[in-house]
């Protein structure tokens, strides 16, 4: 079973984005905060990260860059609001950016491990 860590400052934000992954069968894992967040996401070395852009005291900037020291291949997906985080989420390592909402059939792709699955999926997408 995969193991997703969800990590934003805002706690409904979490929910609401755990209870839409609910149905991909994986583990869910949630973080308020990044430094909660990095803390979590040594605890369970999760297969995708979720992580917000926008976050006070450690960034979604600062929580890729040190993910990305621990494990170079960490497949994270950033998250915002605004539009204007999407290169500085690329920049730092992200893997994907989104605009919130994020959607399940923007994080299912991930959770696949064959590429015939992803395909399909993104397919579906267009």
């Amino acid at each position: 079973m995969k193991k997703i860590l969800i990590i934003d400052d805002n706690s409904m934000i979490i929910r609401s984005l755990a209870m839409l992954l609910n149905s991909t069968g994986c583990e869910i894992h949630e973080a308020v905060g990044g430094e909660n967040g990095l803390l979590k996401y040594k605890e369970i070395n999760p297969d995708v990260v979720i992580t917000d852009m926008e976050m006070p005291f450690v960034s979604g900037e600062e929580v890729i860059t040190e993910i990305r020291k621990l494990k170079k291949t960490q497949t994270i997906i950033a998250m915002s609001a605004s539009d204007k985080n999407r290169s500085t989420a690329l920049n730092a390592g992200a893997t994907q950016f989104y605009l919130k909402p994020l959607l399940h059939t923007d994080v299912l792709p991930y959770l696949l491990d064959n590429w015939e699955e992803k395909l399909s999926i993104f397919k579906m997408q267009t």
